[in-house]
């Protein structure tokens, strides 16, 4: 935020040398970016759905990004006037040299920001130092919805998402998150349920067929302790769609590292009305597990 006030401040200046009063910075830092975005969304809209994906959308966006850099830029880098209206007039490359008071102030604000995020990586708990003994997923207490145990959850999740059909394809990287969990039911049968902050969704509530491989489990529901690899497969499919989801666990030093993946095939039926042909969609991430596992003890010595 002290970065971004800053700049704003650097851009007023710039405004003053012009004989502009400084409080057009706002419209031009928030009001214009605000109104060009909602102009590209409102394009994309309008779209036929085909056509609302990359790269159509993307280049829509770039477009009023690059508008708005225009026009900071030709505001920033302009002449100063005669006219001293708003007080001393400054050249821009006077504003940017390190002994400006605004300048002063931003290198100070990012030199403890660089100082935090270097003893926050490498002195404090935390996952995206590469640190194994940290490198496990503590989520939230969950209650399944039709009751069962919870024996394990997985989250930070990382991967792709990608979908393909006729005029139309789209590929993300980290697009899926929230945390996936595995109960066992009052009936003994296995479920995958996935959360979020507004909801619980059930595998077994949606149709699939919930098996495992490798899975042994202990009379009080916990995984036994000479299992480290085993994999959960969920199936659904129906006369239009079909969906598979394989969840791969693998146990290391320190909790366990999960592979999942999913496809979907979609028919014509069940797409929105105004697209083209079917539809095919899969993601592939790797995710942090915490499993409840029966306790096994290190020889000493």
């Amino acid at each position: 935020m002290a970065c971004l006030l800053a700049f704003a401040l650097v851009f007023a200046k710039r405004l003053h040398d012009q004989n502009i009063n400084g409080l057009w910075a706002i419209l031009v830092l928030v009001a214009l970016p605000v109104a060009l975005f909602s102009g590209a969304q409102a394009w994309v809209g309008s779209l036929p759905v085909e056509q609302q994906g990359p790269p159509t959308t993307d280049a829509i966006y770039i477009a009023a990004e690059l508008a708005w850099a225009a026009v900071v830029l030709v505001l920033a880098f302009r002449t100063p006037r005669l006219a001293e209206r708003y007080g001393t007039r400054t050249e821009a490359r006077a504003v940017l040299t390190p002994r400006h008071p605004i300048a002063v102030l931003m290198l100070s604000v990012i030199a403890v920001v660089v100082a935090v995020s270097l003893y926050a990586g490498f002195f404090q708990d935390g996952l995206w130092v590469r640190r194994p003994e940290y490198s496990f997923y503590s989520g939230p207490a969950i209650t399944p919805p039709g009751g069962g145990n919870v024996f394990a959850h997985c989250g930070n999740a990382k991967g792709v998402s990608a979908y393909a059909q006729k005029g139309n394809s789209g590929f993300v990287r980290d697009a899926v998150g929230g945390t996936w969990s595995l109960v066992v039911l009052p009936d003994g049968t296995l479920d995958i349920q996935t959360f979020s902050e507004r909801q619980v969704l059930s595998y077994r509530q949606d149709g699939f067929t919930v098996t495992a491989t490798g899975l042994r489990m202990t009379s009080y529901g916990s995984l036994t302790k000479d299992v480290d690899h085993f994999m959960i497969v969920a199936r659904a499919s129906g006369n239009t769609a079909e969906n598979v989801t394989v969840m791969s666990f693998a146990r290391r030093e320190y909790g366990y590292l999960a592979l999942i993946s999913s496809t979907r095939l979609m028919g014509k039926a069940r797409l929105l009305a105004g697209s083209n042909g079917a539809r095919a969609s899969s993601f592939l991430v790797m995710a942090d597990c915490t499993v409840d596992q029966e306790y096994e003890a290190k020889p000493s010595g």
